[in-house]
Formats: structure tokens, sequence, C-alpha cells
């Protein structure tokens, strides 16, 4: 997927569930949603060698495998 090349900006707004705010250190698994219909999510990044080895070619050139505590993602689709 291609991020708009339109001339608005992208605005981010936090989604990321309570219990897994950071308090003080910004450096912890976020999600955030787009006003173009998208999240961006923060997290660990797996390695090239782990991605290929789990998930074959479903991996892009373009895309980056990241790893976040799974009640991250269960939580927000709770909502």
């Amino acid at each position: 997927m291609e991020l708009s090349k339109s001339k608005r900006e992208m605005k981010i707004k936090e989604v990321t569930p309570r219990a897994y705010q950071c308090i003080g250190v910004m450096a912890c698994p976020s999600v955030f949603s787009t006003n173009e219909e998208t999240f961006i999510i923060i997290g660990k990044t797996l390695s090239k060698i782990q991605a290929k080895k789990l998930l074959g070619n479903r991996v892009g050139k373009d895309e980056t495998v990241i790893v976040v505590p799974k009640g991250l993602i269960t939580e927000i689709t709770k909502k």
C-alpha cells in the first residue's frame, strides 16, 4: 500500500490501549490512526531473515515486519 500523495497533510491520533501506553518513556509499542484510513504501528523490527523464514515471500520490498504484544491489537479491536 502506498501512502497518499495528496497535498493534504497526514494527521494522526494515538489509539494505543491505555494498558500499553508508556508513561515518561517514548520507546514502546504504539498504534496511531490516520486521516487516510490507515494505521501507523510502532514495534520491534523482525529481521529480514526471520521474516523470510516465517512469512516466505509475503513481505514486499517496501514493507517492514514488526512485532507488537498481542494485546495491543486485540484491545483496539474491542472498541
